[in-house]
């Protein structure tokens, strides 16, 4: 027989029985009670928000101290010494800014190592103003997510031009700074000025919705979205609502986690507040992302958000090296490596790589280095010699795609045996490395900030993605400096 879990009932629990298309009895040792959302929230104004809660009020005042008392108790034993936490005071909202925007997406031990060299190259908000794109992009170079920094970096120039340095201390003015949503502003409000207002992330939204009960509400959208908002605005503590907000974060991360377990519940310090404490460990893991149901022993998950699934892509990348002389009298010779700017907007915008190309199959080439000399041309077809006509030859001209006239001296191009597979959130890449050695002057591609030829030393100090990193290692350049999200299994855009 298949039944819902969903309507397994808990006293006072908040869970949406529309949702539940068969009804069963509950368990013997839990109470059901059937409470009706859709007249309190259809309209979904605040107003109606307000009354819902204190209609369906899931705990009275005093359980209310209780649950905040035992949380930040916990917190103040438990919290993570974070370098942008002040304890015993208010923390710089500058600092608060650009933690929170760093934080997103990010893991929190790779952002505490970016945040300390963040800071001692842009100690104020006017500092990071008066930096450029480019110096920018390199200090954000490996932590994903490149839009963030461009955000960050146009919200202190707004801060600086519209209101005199000072980050505002409101939600509603902080909203008015480019790149700043609700939850950012949320956060920064309430940590740096004291608001009494949640801020609602992905560990905010499982904690409460998993407090609440709300294990058949799709609290991503809509009315049930609403309904968390006021279940979490009733649980601030209005003492202390940024240590508040901070202890949800760190309770979602290290024991409220997606596949919450038995060990990690039974230690929780609001368990005995919890709504879902009761309910099998796989209601309590699938919520708040879908509805769960149980059929012959199985468990199915009807999901809120359905995954995005990452598409395959593969990539063709060619690391250029010149073995040039530094000034016509020398007899010796310094490596140079040839890198490329992209466009300021989407993936990867605005940072530095290696010319590139997806394909849709890998060319055929042999293992070993192509011995003969080619010549690449972009106004020819053929390109010269029996090598330069080969499929590789014609895809690194087409992964040039100059605009202007010049003549590509090949003297090898070595395919790499080691495929270097990379992770951005919506694409899986699998990438073949060409290491292509080329002879004469190689300023015939140098364009200054579009493209440049640089030694080893200067690719260091360029902003480089993880993925152009890791790219450059596989065909032999020497990239001493280690930049933190290089560990990491994926970046992002």
């Amino acid at each position: 027989m298949a039944y819902s879990v969903c309507a397994l009932r808990r006293s006072g629990s908040i869970l949406k029985p529309n949702l539940c298309h068969k009804k069963v009895a509950a368990p013997a040792h839990m109470k059901e009670r059937n409470v009706q959302l859709n007249s309190h929230t259809k309209r979904g104004s605040a107003r109606h928000q307000h009354l819902a809660t204190e209609k369906l009020r899931l705990w009275d005042l005093e359980e209310l101290a209780q649950l905040r008392g035992a949380l930040l108790r916990w917190y103040d034993s438990q919290a993570l010494q974070l370098p942008w936490r002040q304890r015993g005071g208010r923390p710089d909202p500058y600092q608060v800014y650009v933690s929170e925007v760093m934080l997103q997406q990010t893991r929190v031990k790779t952002v505490e190592m970016y945040f300390m060299e963040w800071m001692r190259r842009f100690p104020t908000v006017e500092a990071l103003a008066a930096a450029t794109e480019e110096e920018v992009l390199q200090q954000w170079a490996g932590l994903g997510y490149y839009r963030r920094a461009r955000m960050l970096h146009a919200g202190a120039k707004w801060i600086v031009a519209q209101n005199r340095g000072k980050i505002p201390a409101s939600v509603r003015d902080l909203e008015q700074v480019p790149g700043i949503g609700v939850y950012t502003a949320s956060a920064i409000a309430s940590i740096a000025f004291g608001a009494v207002v949640p801020a609602i992330d992905g560990n905010a939204t499982r904690v409460v919705s998993r407090l609440a009960g709300m294990c058949c509400t799709n609290v991503w959208k809509g009315d049930g979205k609403r309904l968390l908002a006021a279940v979490a605005s009733e649980l601030v503590d209005a003492n202390r609502p940024g240590d508040w907000n901070q202890a949800v974060f760190d309770l979602g991360r290290s024991l409220c986690t997606a596949q919450v377990t038995e060990e990690a519940c039974a230690v929780c310090p609001v368990q005995k507040f919890c709504r879902a404490a009761a309910l099998p460990i796989s209601v309590r893991q699938s919520t708040p992302y879908g509805v769960a149901e149980i059929s012959e022993g199985k468990l199915k998950l009807q999901r809120h958000m359905p995954r995005v699934r990452a598409r395959q892509e593969l990539l063709l990348a060619f690391v250029l090296v010149a073995s040039v002389a530094p000034h016509a009298a020398s007899d010796s010779t310094e490596t140079l490596y040839y890198v490329r700017r992209r466009a300021s907007h989407g993936l990867l915008g605005g940072l530095w790589e290696v010319p590139n190309i997806v394909v849709e199959r890998l060319p055929h080439a042999d293992p070993h280095p192509l011995a003969q000399q080619g010549f690449i041309e972009p106004e020819e077809k053929d390109g010269g010699e029996s090598a330069a006509g080969s499929e590789v030859f014609r895809q690194l001209a087409a992964a040039l795609n100059s605009q202007k006239s010049f003549k590509l001296s090949v003297v090898s191009i070595t395919p790499i045996p080691k495929m270097v597979r990379h992770l951005f959130t919506h694409i899986r890449q699998d990438i073949q490395v060409f290491r292509v050695e080329v002879t004469g002057n190689p300023c015939f591609l140098d364009d200054g900030d579009q493209g440049r030829w640089v030694r080893a030393i200067a690719l260091e100090e360029l902003g480089l993605s993880t993925q152009m990193r890791r790219v450059l290692r596989a065909a032999g350049i020497p990239l001493t400096r280690k930049r933190f999200g290089d560990a990491s299994t994926a970046t992002h855009s």
